[in-house]
Formats: structure tokens, C-alpha cells, sequence
């Protein structure tokens, strides 16, 4: 499946370009088309929803609608992965130290784990512990204070040594 939204967790660009859409965004301390004029936001609902300002995910999501031939979207993963959506089992810990995403068929350069994912913990995690991260699964406790908990529970490396 295609993403289908903009996520400001890593952004990449030429300096110049990178320099006028976040001036255009800071021009009148944020009082502007994208951030806290945001067309994206109609009601003060929506605005509260989408933390109009006091989030950037809104203003960059702004931007690339005004102006879509400056914002390219990296689809193929090619240099930057977003993570939800994504489980332990579509990864693999590589020799090198790398992870490879079996949905794009290849290593990920810059893995974000963005929203309420915890996976990149996890994977780095399993590769502390020395195992892939298909062999493992989250488990939630329940905390003194009723809050919930998540960790990882793996089991034991290989007695070789080797991963697989």
C-alpha cells in the first residue's frame, strides 16, 4: 500500500529550498497561510486536532499542498522509512547491522518511528539481544498506576552466535 500522507519526522533537501519554505512557514511569527492560518483546519475543532501550532506535521502538510512542485515524497522508501504501519515480522536484522523492509525489497537507510509505533525501538532492541525481530513480540503490563507499559520479549541469541 502507497503512503498516502506527508510526515515531517526526517526532511531532506537542498539548503536554499529548505531556507524559504521554513521562512515562508516562520514569516509573521507563524501567523500565516501554513501554519496558524492553515486552510487545512476550518473549525476550531479541527484546528485543536491537528495542533495547529504547535505542530509542524500540519505546516509542512500545508506547504506541500501549496506548492507540490517543491515537496517530493520519498514513496520507495528510497532514503527514509516511516514505520507505523509496519510490524516486527516485514523486517530483518542484516550481518552488517543494517535492516532490510521485506515490503520494499531492500536496506533502510533512516527508519522513523513515528506516532504511536514503537517498532523502531524494537528493532533496534533486537538487535541489542542479538535476534531477528520476527522471533519477538510486544507485550503491554500494566503499570502501579494502571498506566500501561511496553516492552519487547525475545528469546535467548543462538548459543553460536550467529544471527540467521
Amino acid at each position: 500500500e502507497q503512503y498516502r500522507f506527508l510526515n515531517s519526522g526526517c526532511i531532506a533537501g537542498y539548503a536554499g529550498a529548505l531556507h524559504v519554505a521554513t521562512g515562508r512557514m516562520t514569516a509573521n511569527k507563524f501567523d500565516n497561510e501554513y501554519v496558524l492560518r492553515s486552510p487545512l483546519a476550518r473549525t476550531w475543532a479541527e484546528r485543536k486536532f491537528l495542533l495547529v501550532g504547535k505542530d509542524d506535521q500540519t505546516a509542512w502538510h500545508t506547504y506541500a499542498v501549496r506548492h507540490p512542485g517543491e515537496i517530493a515524497l520519498d514513496y520507495g522508501a528510497e532514503v527514509f522509512l516511516n514505520i507505523i504501519g509496519f510490524d516486527l515480522p516485514d523486517f530483518d536484522l542484516m550481518e552488517d547491522t543494517g535492516v532490510w523492509a521485506k515490503a520494499f525489497k531492500k536496506e533502510v537507510c533512516f527508519a522513523h518511528g513515528n506516532g504511536a509505533s514503537n517498532v523502531a525501538r524494537y528493532l533496534l532492541d533486537a538487535k541489542r539481544f542479538a535476534v531477528q525481530p520476527w522471533t519477538c513480540a510486544e507485550e503491554v503490563r500494566v503499570g502501579p498506576a494502571g498506566e500501561r507499559m511496553y516492552g519487547l520479549v525475545c528469546p535467548p541469541p543462538p548459543s553460536h552466535g550467529s544471527r540467521h
